[in-house]
């Protein structure tokens, strides 16, 4: 009986929007169930709980401008660069097409995250309280996302269900703290697995995004720890090594992140899985690795699944 390695990454579902007409539209709603009561029923609102997810195709599916320009990840070249002003730092405004779509699309999410909070919060049996806690941390996420390249912006933390504009502006200061203060909720609440497999957010990320977010918040302003400690806020799940990391340490870190490639690239092509028998010939077909030996494989699947980078499953 063959093993599959399984290599675990976000999957995203698919979506529809949620946002209102203009004041001067009044649909008619020419069916007989309406939002609330769809939403109402389990089936429909697990449904709902994947739009927050779909909306990160927007930021991160086609060009993430915003991300690498003006890094060292990508320089203007001759070609009709599309982001020239944004490498060059010289449009970093509302009147910037990626900038206002990295904004616009963060919102959106958010108001998905709320919609899911909007029908679910307060029902605590079933699937209802998981999928409360995973669109609050997908909320913090678009925050944060938001706080580091817009800075302050309007913290909504409500179902949008007209069209509303008086939500002044906030600042860095408050857009990070309630990001933490949603994570710390969440981590508090601790109904969400350990581990997710499926593309979901997992305990996992909320204890990694947590320290992250924390750690943003003292860079950008300067916090620092009192002598005694008293004002740092950090439990051991916050500073326990991340055991995925450590095969950019090993010896054999070089195999290790062929082998690494090889899983993405396959998952790029929807293809999650791969036996141990493929992952070989793939490695061979690197004129370096012509030397590698199936015995080297099976060591090295087995350290990256120890490691939690990999997982199998019986086929």
């Amino acid at each position: 009986m063959k093993k599959k390695i399984i290599f675990s990454a976000l999957a995203l579902a698919g979506m529809f929007s949620l946002t209102g007409c203009s004041d001067f539209l009044d649909p008619a709603n020419k069916s007989d169930l309406d939002s609330d009561t769809y939403f109402n029923e389990e089936k429909s609102f697990e449904e709902l709980s994947t739009y927050p997810y779909y909306k990160l195709r927007s930021i991160y599916g086609d060009s993430p401008n915003l991300f690498c320009s003006g890094t060292d990840l990508y320089e203007k070249g001759r070609s009709n660069y599309a982001s020239t002003q944004l490498s060059l730092y010289k449009d970093l405004n509302a009147d910037n097409t990626d900038v206002m779509s990295f904004y616009k699309n963060c919102f959106d999410g958010i108001q998905q995250c709320n919609t899911v909070l909007y029908y679910g919060e307060g029902k605590e049996d079933g699937i209802y309280p998981k999928r409360c806690d995973e669109a609050k941390a997908l909320r913090a996420f678009y925050y944060y996302l938001l706080s580091q390249q817009i800075g302050g912006v309007p913290v909504i933390d409500k179902y949008i269900a007209n069209t509303e504009t008086a939500y002044p502006r906030q600042s860095q200061d408050s857009v990070y703290k309630f990001v933490i203060k949603t994570l710390q909720e969440v981590e508090t609440h601790n109904v969400l697995p350990m581990d997710d497999h499926t593309g979901r957010v997992s305990m996992r990320t909320v204890y990694n995004f947590l320290a992250k977010a924390c750690l943003a918040y003292a860079w950008d302003f300067g916090t620092t720890s009192n002598e005694d400690g008293s004002n740092v806020q950090v439990t051991d799940k916050l500073t326990k090594a991340l055991t995925e990391e450590k095969y950019l340490n090993a010896d054999n870190v070089s195999r290790y992140r062929c082998i690494m490639r090889i899983f993405f690239e396959n998952y790029e092509k929807l293809k999650y899985w791969l036996y141990q028998e493929e992952v070989y010939e793939e490695m061979r077909k690197d004129p370096l690795w012509e030397e590698y030996k199936p015995e080297q494989c099976q060591q090295d699947l087995a350290m990256l699944t120890e490691w939690k980078n990999l997982n199998t499953i019986q086929d």
